[in-house]
C-alpha cells in the first residue's frame, strides 16, 4: 500500500519526538512531552483522530516518553523525572471502585519535585495500595492546580478530629476547582498548625485532606483512608498506623496494607466519596 502524504496532528506543541503504541487493531495512541513539561496524548480509533489531551495528574517530565503494550488491554509509558529517576504510568480497563482525586499545590511548587514523598510519589503509592486487594479501588487523578496563596502555606487544623477550622472551611468554599461532592481534593501545603504530616478534617460534603512537606510516601493513602471512614491502628505494617507519637514514617514493612475489614468499610463509604 502506498504511503500517504504527511498531515498535521494539530493542537499539540511538543519538546521532542513523540512515541506511539497500538494495544489492539484499529487503535493507536501517540504520547509526547509537551511544551508545558506535561504528558500529552492523542489517540486514533473509530477511524479518526480524537484531539490532543493533557494528562491531568500534573506530573512534570524531563524527557520524551517511551510507550509499549503487553496486550489489548494495556498501555505503559516511561519517562525521566526531574530527579533523574525513571517513572512509569499505565492504562488498563478500570477495575474496582473509582475515587477521583484533585491535586492542589499551595506549597510554592514543591509538588513539582519528583520523588516518593512528593504529591506524585504519594499518588503512585496510593494507586497501588488501594488497587492491591479486594475489594479494590481505582484512584483516578482528575486535575492538578498550583497556586501561591500565603494564607494557605501553613494551614490551621485545630485538633484534626472532625471539626474543621475556619481555614479548612475557606479552602472548601473557595478551592474545589469544580470537583463534585463525591470527589476528593488533596492540598499540598508547607505545614500545618499544630504540626502534622496531614489532616483529613473538612466540612461535610467537601471531602479533602492536606498533606505537608513532612509527609511520608504513605501519607496521602493514609488520609484517603480517613476520608473513607478508617481510624488509626497500632499495627505498624498497616496504612492506617498512627499513635500519639508515631505516624506513617514509622511503618515497618512497606508498602503497607489495608485489612479486609478496612476494605469493606471503604467500599461502603466509597458510595459517598468515590
Amino acid at each position: 500500500m502506498p504511503w500517504s502524504a504527511f498531515v498535521p496532528l494539530s493542537g499539540g506543541e511538543i519538546n521532542d519526538a513523540p512515541t506511539a503504541v497500538s494495544r489492539k487493531p484499529g487503535f493507536i495512541s501517540v504520547y509526547a512531552w509537551g511544551k508545558d513539561d506535561r504528558l500529552w496524548q492523542i489517540s486514533k480509533y473509530d477511524g479518526k483522530w480524537h484531539g490532543w489531551q493533557q494528562h491531568p495528574d500534573g506530573f512534570p517530565l524531563a524527557s520524551r516518553p517511551v510507550a509499549d503494550s503487553m496486550g489489548p488491554d494495556h498501555e505503559q509509558v516511561y519517562v525521566r523525572g526531574r530527579d533523574d529517576v525513571v517513572w512509569t504510568k499505565w492504562w488498563v480497563p478500570q477495575a474496582g471502585n473509582r475515587i477521583r482525586v484533585h491535586l492542589v499545590d499551595f506549597a510554592l511548587g514543591t509538588a513539582i519535585v519528583n520523588d516518593t514523598t512528593s504529591m506524585f510519589g504519594q499518588m503512585a503509592a496510593a494507586w497501588q495500595i488501594f488497587a492491591g486487594g479486594s475489594p479494590s479501588f481505582w484512584i483516578e487523578p482528575a486535575s492538578f492546580n498550583t497556586l501561591d496563596v500565603p494564607t494557605f502555606h501553613v494551614v490551621e487544623i485545630g485538633a484534626c478530629q472532625g471539626t474543621p477550622t475556619d481555614e479548612q472551611k475557606k479552602l472548601a468554599a473557595n478551592y474545589r476547582f469544580g470537583a463534585n461532592a463525591n470527589e476528593v481534593i488533596i492540598y499540598n501545603v508547607i505545614g500545618t498548625n499544630p504540626t502534622q504530616n496531614g489532616c483529613a478534617t473538612f466540612p461535610t460534603g467537601s471531602p479533602a485532606a492536606v498533606v505537608t512537606l513532612l509527609a511520608s510516601p504513605w501519607t496521602m493513602a493514609h488520609e484517603l483512608g480517613h476520608l473513607l471512614g478508617l481510624e488509626h491502628v497500632a499495627d505498624s505494617t498497616r496504612v492506617m498506623f498512627g499513635t500519639a507519637t508515631d505516624g506513617t514514617w514509622n511503618i515497618t514493612d512497606p508498602p503497607p496494607e489495608f485489612s479486609a475489614e478496612e476494605r469493606k468499610t471503604m467500599y461502603w463509604n466509597s458510595k459517598v466519596v468515590k
